[in-house]
């Protein structure tokens, strides 16, 4: 990210003008961290705060505006300026209020001395326009601009202090944060992407709400990525994406028999994948000839949904015989990311190619072909056919171990430590008495528990989390909202300070086989009241 450069800026400058590295290789580790441009976090009464209040230009103020209007659609849009950076222009206020009118702003907010006049005529337009002569003076009306709804970008220079106004705006949230980050997201899909021929379709997996990264944020991601289709678990999944307004296709994998009649209304389209959900289907569609197209689901080996192939005359019979479209036919892999069972996932390839061949001939209809998921994208190219379904990868995890490298961790889950004590060798820790020390330490206790998705089994020094860039353990059994570490081996721990569960720094998939299980259900497991924050440069 940009603070990685600047830091590596600065030790190239120093490097070539022979600074000692004694004078300067220390100072680096008491460098803060900057925070990500484009920070996206929940606000008060339901608004949602874009807090890129670290740079203010034209340039990055046309960025920033363009990004708030990918976001949130269903939102009325704020935003909150300062004075920015080429005030000294004489005609900059006409360019600034130019460029504001592009968009469809329903709110605007300018802080800092003068703007009142150099823009107020010119943005009159707008019919909620404020104008403060400092963020101080703003602070102090908040609660009288009853900020409801809305998505609120912060754009200023710093020494406006805009990041004051984020924080007052801010939803008070759980200490345990989960913060996605959005460019890692794209780079993963262009890594994919790129194994593809230009006519394969991209099919994104956003369900169980996005593998844990959140619903809305990521789909509205996709959309603007231009994929091709979305696909979820169930209806309500998609219902609340086209409420978000999200317009991309998207495929319901599981669709209740009673919830079939709910696809019409909000156009999605399901998986049909015996003859129960046809005969369910074909009932909506009598009544309402609109009714989305299907997409058929056949069984080559995985065992757990899909029409078998000897069924497929049957099931092309009565698909002619009510006209029904066929928008694609798919299949799964069982085992795509195990090398050793690629003879059984080659004749699953073979089954489906002689199924949809047969369904092909039978209704003389032409519909997309896919089978693979993140792992087999990597590892059956002849195998792509028409689309490709990618899940886990997206996220940054490639359980087939054949695009690791390329791919970047997405999530970064954290925490803090809210309490510190001593503890004598042999007391006791936690419920059931299950954590002991050997010799005299520390403890520290952290705000995350099972309630929020750190599992039980995480306890008793199964898992190690990182603090000051230390692997501390889980000390005695992980309680519903907190859990302890054993800091014994650290010096200076405070509390406050931040523990990561997981993130770049250690990776989710590190920590699964810590606890004998996947990616997929650490992700799956944070908890809804676990704030999802989210990060684009």
């Amino acid at each position: 990210n940009a603070y990685d450069s600047n830091v590596l800026l600065v030790i190239a400058y120093l490097l070539e003008n022979k600074i000692p590295l004694e004078n300067w290789q220390n100072k680096l580790q008491d460098l803060p961290t900057v925070p990500l441009r484009l920070e996206q976090k929940q606000g008060i009464n339901d608004c949602q705060l874009i807090n890129d209040s670290y740079s203010s230009d034209l340039l990055s103020l046309k960025a920033a505006l363009e990004f708030q209007k990918t976001q949130h659609s269903h939102l009325s849009r704020t935003l909150i300026f300062s004075v920015i950076r080429e005030a000294s222009d004489p005609s900059i206020y006409e360019k600034l209020a130019a460029l504001i009118l592009t968009y469809d702003l329903q709110r605007i907010i300018a802080v800092g001395p003068n703007l009142s006049k150099e823009l107020g005529h010119k943005l009159s337009s707008i019919k909620d326009l404020h104008f403060y002569e400092s963020t101080a003076d703003l602070l102090l009306d908040t609660k009288r601009l009853a900020f409801q709804s809305e998505s609120i970008l912060l754009k200023g220079a710093r020494h406006f202090q805009l990041e004051k106004v984020a924080k007052a705006l801010s939803y008070k949230m759980h200490q345990t944060v989960f913060q996605i980050n959005l460019n890692a997201i794209m780079d993963n899909l262009n890594v994919y992407r790129s194994r593809l021929a230009p006519k394969t379709k991209l099919l994104c997996m956003v369900k169980a709400f996005s593998y844990g990264t959140g619903s809305f944020q990521i789909a509205k991601l996709l959309e603007h990525q231009q994929v091709d289709y979305l696909a979820v678990a169930y209806p309500d999944e998609g219902i609340e994406l086209r409420k978000a307004g999200i317009r991309l296709p998207i495929l319901v994998l599981n669709v209740p028999l009673d919830q079939m009649e709910d696809l019409a209304t909000y156009q999605l389209e399901p998986e049909i994948a015996n003859f129960s959900h046809l005969e369910a289907y074909l009932l909506e569609k009598i009544k309402n000839p609109s009714f989305p197209a299907l997409h058929l689901k056949l069984e080559t080996g995985m065992n757990r949904m899909g029409f078998d192939l000897e069924d497929l005359r049957e099931l092309c019979r009565q698909v002619n015989a009510a006209k029904l479209e066929i928008r694609s036919v798919f299949s799964h892999l069982a085992a795509s990311d195990e090398a050793d069972k690629d003879a059984f996932s080659q004749e699953q390839i073979e089954r489906f190619q002689a199924g949809a061949t047969l369904i092909a001939k039978e209704t003389q209809q032409d519909f997309m072909k896919h089978m693979l998921n993140s792992s087999g994208i990597a590892r059956f190219p002849k195998a792509h056919f028409d689309m490709v379904r990618l899940g886990i990868g997206l996220y940054g995890i490639d359980d087939s171990g054949v695009m690791s490298a390329q791919l970047k961790e997405v999530g970064r889950l954290t925490t803090y430590i809210s309490g510190i004590r001593e503890i004598k060798a042999g007391e006791t820790i936690g419920y059931g008495r299950k954590g002991k020390l050997l010799e005299d330490g520390r403890i520290a206790t952290i705000s995350i528990g099972y309630a929020d998705g750190l599992f039980r089994r995480a306890g008793q020094q199964r898992l190690s989390l990182l603090l000051q860039g230390q692997l501390v353990p889980i000390v005695g059994n992980v309680c519903m909202d907190t859990c302890m570490i054993d800091i014994s081996k650290l010096e200076k721990v405070a509390v406050g300070d931040e523990v990561i569960v997981f993130g770049p720094e250690i990776s989710v998939s590190q920590q699964a086989k810590c606890l004998d299980t996947i990616s997929y259900e650490l992700l799956a497991a944070i908890g809804s009241r676990v704030p999802r924050t989210y990060v684009k440069e």
